[in-house]
């Protein structure tokens, strides 16, 4: 997805997911490097800036927050329906 443009320039916003089904996945010291070595190697058909490459780790697990987001549904629905 890109999420910014600026002239001459395309800032891309993108997510990664692993499976650690197995107990292993890369952590965002090895994805930051992965990627600035296929830069640095010319994998890729486009110039990319390897020192602009930010990468952040997020929460694996985000069954809370969906479970969270069902419960709210599921209490305005009934609250919709009682008033009603």
């Amino acid at each position: 997805m890109a999420d910014l443009h600026r002239k001459g320039s395309v800032v891309v916003d993108s997510e990664l997911e692993f499976d650690s089904t197995n107990g292993t996945s890369p952590n965002v010291t090895d994805v930051k490097d992965t990627l600035a070595t296929a830069i640095t190697n010319g994998n890729f058909s486009f110039p990319i800036n390897s020192s602009t490459i930010s990468v952040t780790e997020s929460s694996a697990n985000r069954s809370p927050v969906l479970l969270t987001a069902l419960w709210m549904t599921l209490a305005s629905l009934l609250l919709s329906a009682v008033m009603h």
